[in-house]
């Protein structure tokens, strides 16, 4: 597993995906972990400036903003669609009631987090990846220990973690001084470390599970660098205007040529590159390895 997660990490974000190995016929549920490219709306329940509540942002997704952060749907919720499920909720948007009868997914992500557990404290209260697993882990024991204990090894996890502990951490020397204290290369055998201990208490044991790779650095990075092959006229300027936080200024009009971008504010992408790339995550071969989700859900079969 070391082995895997050094190619995700040496770039500094990925996207990973694992499934229990089952005997069922279908995929179940889909349990969602992470940043910002996957937050569904954990956020808007918490007191941070990583928010996106407000319009621009959800613009074309039906009703209010959501507290995703582009301008309809993420990665996450086109990956749910393809394989024939809801979006996941946000898990904080859920009553408990709601919590004990939610059995097709939950998102537990959260805009601003990272591996470690001071990444992203600087933009307020986050849910660091550990507090998602807690819940998670509160998920499987408290609400749904019956019904999960059938399906859950036949459910697909789907975690992006990573780019914040740089963004908001490590590339933050007014605030962290844990880049004076880790060089870049052991900075990053700590995220290693520390992720594949987060891992493991997903899972008492991970014998049988199929992990796989998604890697978005370089698909972002070849896109914009020539954005015209990926079919965007424009990879370099956002769709609405940003504030120094590189969010989207609250109550804009974002620009009518979404498509057409590749970003939405200064730092997320629009929701066509998210559907793209589920898309190609999905069925095709080049950006998940070893395997694509398709052939992750038929192993769950």
């Amino acid at each position: 597993m070391a082995v895997f997660m050094e190619s995700c990490f040496f770039i500094s974000l990925c996207l990973t995906m694992f499934a229990g190995k089952s005997s069922g016929a279908t995929v179940p549920a889909i349990y969602v972990f992470g940043d910002s490219l996957l937050d569904s709306g954990n956020n808007n329940f918490l007191q941070t400036h990583a928010k996106s509540n407000y319009t621009p942002y959800g613009i074309d997704l039906p009703g209010e903003p959501t507290g995703r952060f582009t301008n309809g749907a993420t990665g996450g919720d086109f990956i749910a669609q393809l394989l024939g499920l809801p979006h996941p909720p946000a898990y904080l948007s859920l009553s408990e009631a709601s919590r004990k009868i939610t059995t097709t997914g939950i998102n537990y992500a959260s805009g601003g987090s990272g591996i470690l557990s001071e990444t992203g404290t600087i933009l307020g209260d986050i849910l660091t990846l550990d507090e998602q697993i807690n819940y998670f882990n509160s998920t499987v024991t408290n609400d749904l220990p019956s019904i999960l204990s059938s399906t859950l090894a036949r459910s697909i996890f789907l975690i992006s973690t990573g780019s914040n502990d740089y963004l908001n951490n490590y590339l933050q020397p007014q605030f962290s001084n844990i880049s004076q204290t880790y060089p870049p290369q052991e900075f990053a055998n700590l995220l290693l470390d520390t992720f594949e201990q987060q891992l493991t208490r997903l899972a008492s044991r991970l014998q049988g599970f199929t992990f796989v790779q998604a890697d978005l650095f370089s698909l972002g990075y070849d896109q914009f660098q020539d954005p015209v092959k990926f079919g965007y006229a424009d990879g370099r300027t956002p769709c609405c205007d940003f504030g120094v936080s590189g969010m989207c200024i609250p109550g804009q009009n974002p620009c009518s040529d979404r498509d057409d971008r590749l970003f939405y504010d200064a730092i997320h992408p629009v929701q066509l590159v998210n559907y793209q790339f589920a898309g190609d995550c999905f069925s095709g071969n080049s950006r998940c390895t070893p395997i694509n989700i398709k052939q992750l859900a038929l192993k769950q079969s």
